[in-house]
């Protein structure tokens, strides 16, 4: 992500938790989705050219790995429009908009999430998104069946 945004740093903090072992197929995928998590970071945070916060928590629940992209907003980013956005957002996540998006260069962001989740690593997938009062957004994503 450095590479690909040099004007744009960020500073991720990693929590990974996880004894176990994931399927190696998924490797490529989970990869793309981290990349597609951390590029929503420094797009909406509000930061610029300043550094970016972001904590990356992965953890098993039951059968599915959760992801949890926890990042600070901006002073200036209004939690309220945040809000609003997340609630779109998640729209995108949906079968149908997904395919639609997905396929667009610039489409939305979660959408190839979805696509990735669903065609690439073929497994069963949530998204939560919510932005807290103090000012970090959440992006919470499960994957069931990524083990060996």
């Amino acid at each position: 992500i450095a590479n690909c945004y040099v004007d744009n740093p960020i500073h991720p903090c990693l929590d990974l938790t996880i004894d176990e072992k994931i399927d190696g197929r998924m490797l490529d995928g989970l990869c793309e989705i981290l990349f597609i998590l951390l590029q929503n970071v420094i797009r909406h945070s509000g930061f610029g050219e300043n550094e970016a916060e972001v904590t990356i928590l992965s953890r098993r629940e039951g059968d599915a790995l959760i992801l949890k992209c926890v990042s600070k907003l901006a002073e200036d980013v209004s939690i309220n429009e945040r809000r609003n956005n997340a609630v779109e957002a998640a729209k995108w996540y949906e079968r149908d908009s997904a395919l639609r998006m997905a396929r667009r260069e610039g489409g939305s962001g979660l959408s190839k999430v979805w696509r990735i989740a669903e065609f690439d690593l073929r497994v069963h997938h949530t998204l939560e998104l919510s932005v807290t009062d103090n000012h970090e957004f959440v992006v919470k994503l499960s994957l069931a069946g990524v083990w060996v």
